[in-house]
């Protein structure tokens, strides 16, 4: 969530105060979700817990 708001600050001139939606499926990335990866996985991970956090969504 913190890099989609600060993406949107960074362009908000571009956006001129349209709204931005986000569909509910979408998977945030927390750092618990980093925690784990960083624990369970050992080697071939980029460490960004894009697959933690999508085994949550589903």
């Amino acid at each position: 969530m913190n890099v989609l708001e600060q993406e949107y600050e960074d362009n908000k001139d571009i956006l001129e105060g349209r709204e931005i939606i986000v569909h509910p499926l979408v998977p945030l990335i927390e750092p618990r979700h980093i925690e784990w990866e960083k624990a369970k996985i050992k080697s071939g991970s980029t460490f960004k817990a894009v697959l933690p956090a999508w085994q949550k969504r589903l």
